[in-house]
């Protein structure tokens, strides 16, 4: 047998040598660090702040809630009406009663408020016939505002119709998300940088795991099928809810632009202060960039561990401004490509949902037929509630701040 000979390379000592041309790579001891460096964004924020306020466990894959609002006391004229005139049509005559009394705004626009104020003396189910208690008021515009200010009763008379608004319903489904890690018995026995493999496969999966439940949150679509031998099916999320206040082409924003978007909620609840808003990191730069310290990096005690901003000048509550890596889109991390999501939510009207038992947790040594094969499984059955979509909002398609 011919024996491998080393050297002959003048100037040169062995172990050079070696180091130059791999002579002796076999008995090298590499230098391995012993901690493996994980690229992926373990943070949660919207699932973390849902888990803050408590899940709600129901014994159905499908739960459902009621929710109702007070009796309406704006409504809009349907037509003008000259100055003066005793008969206004409203779009909805049901809301109002004999003995009503209004006041009239304005419609948003080119026609400001009046405040010019009426007493309602007939109602025919389409045509209110009214009683001026201003003098010379001012002619009425097609879609202006009457605010029910509260009845004006004569002594004497007899009671209004008793009338209330109807309970909606909202339901939901839940999901079943599952994320499985498996590794032999010959690898799991072998020595590895970074520690044993499948210890090291479950810590990773976790994030993952974690990270689509947070995906299923904001994106998911209502689905359920019970054709098959089993139920299976997807739970809605904020996205689908949300339809009411919902902006896809947003465009370039402004803090007033931002704020006029979301006055229909803010309206409906009254405190912006309420609203929690979950962007990407690349929107809350452009608007601290805007100057006058606008977004505040939150300082002191944070117990969920999130980089919370604050928006000055909001009063005592300031409306709070979370970066959540989902709303990140490639390519959109230095522009915004038209592709930025502002997501304005209430977390006082969402609730995380699961059934008895089956919030996340691992299934160990999952049955499988390759007996050589352990597997584990993180299994988690989700749902969500949201109520009264009108208090959230929505914007994407924004594709600058300025």
């Amino acid at each position: 047998m011919a024996i491998n000979i080393q050297g002959g390379t003048a100037g040169l000592s062995r172990d050079a040598y070696n180091m130059l041309t791999g002579g002796a790579t076999s008995r090298q001891v590499i230098q391995m660090d012993d901690v493996l460096d994980i690229l992926q964004p373990a943070s949660t924020p919207f699932l973390t702040i849902l888990n803050s306020l408590g899940k709600e466990t129901v014994k159905n894959w499908k739960h459902s809630w009621l929710m109702d609002n007070p009796f309406p006391h704006i409504d809009t004229v349907n037509g003008s009406v000259a100055a003066a005139g005793t008969t206004v049509t409203p779009d909805n005559p049901s809301y109002w009663q004999i003995w009503d009394r209004f006041v009239v705004g304005g419609d948003g626009g080119a026609n400001a408020p009046t405040y010019d104020v009426a007493r309602i003396t007939a109602n025919d189910g389409t045509d209110l016939t009214v009683e001026w208690q201003t003098a010379s008021p001012a002619a009425l515009e097609d879609g202006i505002q009457i605010i029910n200010i509260g009845s004006a009763f004569e002594s004497g008379a007899t009671y209004k119709e008793p009338k209330s608004t109807k309970e909606t319903v909202g339901s939901n489904y839940v999901q079943i998300v599952r994320d499985s890690v498996g590794t032999t018995e010959i690898l799991d026995a072998t020595e590895l940088y970074g520690g044993n493999d499948f210890a090291y496969q479950l810590r990773k999966k976790l994030n993952e795991h974690k990270r689509k439940l947070e995906r299923n949150l904001v994106w998911g679509m209502s689905d359920y099928d019970v054709d098959g031998t089993h139920p299976d099916g997807g739970m809605k999320g904020l996205k689908q809810f949300i339809v009411s206040n919902t902006n896809t082409a947003f465009g370039a924003t402004t803090l007033v632009k931002w704020l006029t978007e979301i006055r229909t909620c803010v309206e409906v609840d009254v405190d912006v202060s309420k609203l929690v808003v979950f962007t990407d990191l690349f929107t809350i730069q452009q608007l601290q960039s805007l100057g006058h310290a606008l977004l505040q990096l939150r300082s002191g005690e944070n117990r969920l561990g999130l980089n919370i901003y604050e928006l000055v000048g909001a009063g005592g509550r300031p409306v709070r401004f979370i970066a959540c890596p989902e709303f990140y889109s490639q390519g959109a991390s230095t522009s915004f490509n038209g592709v930025a999501f502002m997501l304005s939510v209430n977390p006082s009207r969402m609730k995380r949902v699961t059934l008895p038992g089956l919030d996340t947790h691992l299934r160990v040594g999952v049955q499988n037929p390759g007996y050589t094969l352990k597997v584990n499984e993180y299994y988690t059955v989700q749902g969500f509630k949201l109520k009264h979509e009108n208090t959230h909002n929505f914007i994407s398609g924004i594709t600058a701040v300025a």
